[in-house]
C-alpha cells in the first residue's frame, strides 16, 4: 500500500476535507474531495482515493524532516572528526526551543532538494538568511523547524486554492510530529488548531491495517477512521500570528529573488 494512502487512513482524518500533514523525509498535505482535478503549475491533482468515488489531493515537499537530519549529520562530521559525541534530536530539540518564535531573525529555506509542491523547480536550494554573529547553533535549528512549517504553510494555502475551501484544522503524522515543539510550530505557522495522533511515527502502518480491516469486511473506512486515536491537540500561541505572518511574506519573497541565482547557479 503507498505511504500515501496509508497516511490518509492511519491520520483518521478521511472525511471530505479533512486534512493530515506528514512530516517525515518529504511533506505533504492532503485531503479527499469529490472529483478529479490537476493543477500542473502547481504540480497538484487528485486522484482516486481509499473511498470508492471519492479522491485525495496528491501534492509534495522535497524535504521536511530531511531538513533536520541533514542538520544533525553535518553537526555529526565535526563531532566525528575531534571524536566527540554528536548531538541527538532530543539535545537539539531542547536546545531550540530556548530560542523564541522567528528564530532571532534567522530564516531558514528547505529547498535542500529543489521543491516540487507548490513550486516545480529543481534548481531551488535550501540556506541559512539573515545570519548574524550573534546567532548560534539553537537559533539555526529553530529557523529549520519554522522554514520547514513555513514550506507547508505555502502548501497549505495552494491546496485550499485547489479545493476552494477553508480547511479548519489539521492532523499531523510522521517522524516530524514526534517533536512537541514542531507541532507547536506547526500549529502558530499554519494559524489552524494541528492534532497528532496517537504513535505518528507508525501512522502509515495503522493504515495499512486498517485497510486490511474494510477489506476482510470488519470495519467501514469510516469506523476504521474513528479508531484512531488522537494524543494531543496544538493551539495556535497568543500572538504567533504577529510573527509568522509578515515572515512567511519575507519566505516566499526570498524563493522569488534567488530563483534567478539558483537558475544559474544550478543550471
Amino acid at each position: 500500500m503507498p505511504d500515501f494512502f496509508a497516511a490518509h487512513l492511519g491520520s483518521g482524518a478521511v472525511g471530505e476535507l479533512q486534512a493530515h500533514i506528514a512530516v517525515s523525509t518529504t511533506s505533504w498535505l492532503t485531503c479527499r474531495v469529490r472529483s478529479k482535478k490537476v493543477d500542473p503549475l502547481r504540480m497538484m491533482s487528485s486522484v482516486p482515493g481509499v473511498v470508492p468515488g471519492s479522491y485525495l489531493v496528491v501534492n509534495d515537499q522535497a524535504a521536511a524532516g530531511y531538513c533536520l537530519r541533514w542538520w544533525l549529520d553535518r553537526q555529526a562530521e565535526v563531532a566525528d572528526s575531534v571524536g566527540a559525541a554528536a548531538p541527538g534530536y532530543p539535545t537539539v530539540l531542547a536546545a531550540a526551543a530556548t530560542v523564541p518564535r522567528g528564530s532571532d531573525g534567522v530564516v531558514f529555506l528547505p529547498w535542500l532538494r529543489g521543491e516540487h509542491t507548490p513550486v516545480d523547480d529543481r534548481l531551488a536550494r535550501g540556506g541559512f538568511v539573515n545570519l548574524s554573529a550573534a546567532n548560534g547553533v539553537p537559533a539555526m535549528t529553530r529557523a529549520i523547524l519554522e522554514g520547514v512549517a513555513l514550506n507547508g504553510r505555502w502548501l497549505l494555502q495552494a491546496v485550499e486554492r485547489f479545493t476552494r475551501a477553508s480547511l479548519a484544522g489539521v492532523r499531523i503524522l510522521g517522524g516530524g510530529a514526534q517533536s512537541d515543539l514542531w507541532c507547536q510550530i506547526y500549529a502558530d505557522v499554519l494559524d489552524r488548531p494541528v492534532e497528532r495522533v496517537a504513535d505518528p511515527m507508525y501512522a502509515q502502518l495503522r493504515g495499512a491495517a486498517m485497510l486490511a480491516l474494510v477489506g476482510m469486511g470488519e470495519a467501514s473506512v469510516d469506523e476504521a477512521a474513528a479508531r484512531v486515536p488522537v494524543s494531543d491537540r496544538f493551539l495556535p500561541g497568543p500572538g504567533s500570528s504577529d510573527v509568522y505572518d509578515p515572515l512567511f511574506d519575507e519566505f516566499t519573497g526570498l524563493f522569488r529573488s534567488l530563483r534567478k541565482h539558483h537558475q544559474r547557479l544550478n543550471g
